[in-house]
């Protein structure tokens, strides 16, 4: 993450912490994941509207990922700047379940509650790779 936006999200996400919390990583990534069939759909679909001049695909929107000594916040994007904002997403306690990781051109892996059967998945761009790996390695996940 471009360090502007480090800056950013370090000054939003001060004003949720709790006394004595501490973040641990940061990050930006895109939450679950988009059909393969839905974007076959809709490439399709533009590229017959447009006479194959183009196509468009589908994609979630980004979100901030903070991870604290005691908790994983999930701060909204805002719509236009694409900066984080002070609106919570959700919050997870820890600790948190680590599974399903994936290194490829995403990195991407899905976080749970401990006894919670439902999980978030998090897919984090290639240029997000460090900071996949920091919150990778602050959750305890096995190295690369």
């Amino acid at each position: 993450m471009r360090q502007k936006l480090r800056d950013a999200l370090s000054a939003t996400v001060s004003t949720l912490l709790e006394p004595d919390e501490r973040t641990e990583a940061t990050g930006r990534a895109r939450p679950g994941h988009v059909s393969v069939k839905a974007n076959l759909a809709l490439a399709t679909a533009s590229a017959i509207l447009s006479g194959g001049s183009s196509a468009m695909y589908a994609t979630k929107k980004d979100i901030y990922v903070v991870l604290t000594d005691r908790r994983l916040i999930i701060l909204e994007a805002h719509w236009l700047t694409f900066r984080p904002t002070a609106k919570v997403l959700g919050a997870l306690p820890r600790p948190l379940l680590v599974s399903d990781v994936k290194r490829g051109f995403m990195t991407s892996f899905v976080v749970s509650a401990t006894g919670d059967p439902n999980g978030l998945q998090l897919s984090f761009p290639r240029t997000e790779r460090p900071d996949a790996e920091a919150m990778l390695t602050a959750l305890g996940a096995p190295a690369a």
